[in-house]
């Protein structure tokens, strides 16, 4: 039986799927396109999860409540200018896990710097490892969860460059992750 030539799955796409092709099928509430995410980025996401949230219950409950809103939410990726689906997804794992720890935070919330994350020692063993400027990308993208446009801007450089710098950073990131919570 012959499919046709328009019929696409995402289950058998290829590792580096276009991501704004991927969050127009996820805003069209596609569910191949749902487990496509959730397959590709839950395993680095549960472990950014673990590193806040200690009980792993509480971990599990908070992961749910990520892809849970990523799928409702999807707009906000596309309108916000991240780098990528999994740069937005670790922003919502740290927000959402930090109120779990700290239910002082109200839900619409961002985490504040000054909040001090357990095993937080693992990520900056990880930045201490990039090359000078990734690690600096990194840190303001991941900690600060400031977008591309908003770094560039703050260090005077093209919005290419620091696209450059934090897409190696975070395919170290997830090498990273994988080799420590896998």
């Amino acid at each position: 039986m012959r499919r046709s030539a328009n019929h696409h799955h995402l289950s058998k796409a290829p590792a580096h799927i276009n991501e704004q092709i991927l969050a127009a099928r996820l805003l069209a509430g596609d569910p191949v396109a749902r487990q496509y995410l959730y397959d590709k980025y839950a395993g680095a996401v549960y472990g950014i999860i673990l590193q806040i949230v200690a009980d792993r219950n509480k971990a599990n409950d908070v992961l749910v409540r990520v892809f849970a809103y990523a799928f409702q939410h999807i707009h906000h990726f596309t309108n916000a200018g991240y780098h990528s689906l999994f740069a937005w997804l670790m922003k919502q794992a740290r927000e959402i896990s930090l109120r779990e720890t700290s239910p002082s935070l109200s839900p619409g919330a961002t985490v504040s710097q000054g909040l001090v994350l357990r095993n937080n020692h693992y990520i900056q063993r990880f930045t201490e490892g990039l090359p000078e400027h990734s690690s600096q990308v990194f840190r303001l993208c991941y900690y600060k969860g400031l977008s591309i446009q908003a770094v560039a801007r703050m260090l005077g450089l093209p919005e290419e460059t620091i696209k450059q710098s934090l897409s190696i950073a975070m395919i170290e990131f997830r090498k990273y992750l994988q080799s420590n919570w896998s």
